[in-house]
Formats: structure tokens, sequence, C-alpha cells
């Protein structure tokens, strides 16, 4: 909470019914923390009747966000001023594939020029086989959140190599 200086909220369809991503976005909006969002082509905006029923639209859990102080009344609160305006969120381009999407995605949330970049080589570019101190890791290209995962790994190993 008091480390992040910015929230990038991952809108998918479950993004916002899962508790522990609920509990995220209102403790950045108790905190007046930045947000920014990046909106899948499968997010759908909760309507007036899930926020009020927020308790059903959220998925069922053994996780109770009460007992970190967050109230279901602050839970629509936040849901509200983050979705206020998603003029500025990001879009995912769906007709790309895998990491691909994300690399352009994080290029624009970081103001960087895509088009003045090479293309990253793809594995199937590599010659394939078993090398000593090569890591191989992969996802399922039709899964976008495990695909993202990989890349937040992938991004991470790399920077600590």
């Amino acid at each position: 909470r008091s480390r992040c200086g910015e929230l990038t909220v991952y809108l998918t369809a479950d993004t916002l019914r899962r508790p522990w991503c609920a509990g995220e976005v209102t403790i950045a909006w108790q905190v007046h923390k930045r947000v920014s969002t990046i909106s899948h082509h499968s997010f759908v905006k909760p309507t007036e009747e899930n926020l009020e029923a927020i308790d059903s639209y959220l998925a069922t859990s053994d996780f109770k966000l009460v007992e970190y102080g967050i109230t279901n009344d602050f839970i629509v609160q936040a849901f509200q001023w983050l979705l206020n305006d998603l003029r500025s969120a990001y879009y995912m381009n769906s007709d790309l594939a895998g990491r691909k999407k994300f690399e352009i995605i994080v290029d624009q949330v970081l103001q960087k020029d895509r088009l003045t970049r090479s293309e990253p080589r793809r594995s199937s570019d590599v010659q394939q086989g078993h090398k000593r101190g090569c890591l191989v890791v992969s996802s399922d290209l039709d899964d976008d959140e495990a695909t993202a995962a990989v890349g937040i790994l992938i991004g991470i190993i790399q920077s600590s190599v």
C-alpha cells in the first residue's frame, strides 16, 4: 500500500469480480494513488445493478475484505472512481497473440514509440534444442492472463541476469 506509486489495473472479464483485485482498487482509491487501466477485449463494465448487488457481483471467496476495513460501499465507490472515465484507458489489440500484445501495451504505457524498434525475435526464429543455462517459459497463447504473468516473470528474470 505505501510503496506503490501507481496501480495499473488489467481489466479482463473477471478482474473486478476477484475480491483481492477489488481490494487493491479500493485501497488505491482510499489513499489517492494514481491509477491507469489496461482494458482487455473481454472486459465489460459492471452495470449499476452489479454495483447495487456488489456482494453477488464479486466471486465468492474465503477472503473477506471487511477484515481489512474494506466495505462493500467502499468497493462500489472505488469501482465508480476507477471506471468513471475509460477514455484514457489503454486497449489491448485483440488481433495480436501472446507476448506481442503485452509488449505493445507496456510500450504505450511507458510512452515509447513501438514503430521505431525492430521486431523482437520469436521462439520459432531461434534454433530449437536444449542448451545449458537456458530457460524456456511458455503459456497458452489464448489465455491472456497467463501470458501476462509469463511476460512479467520473463522481465524479472531478464533484469536479474
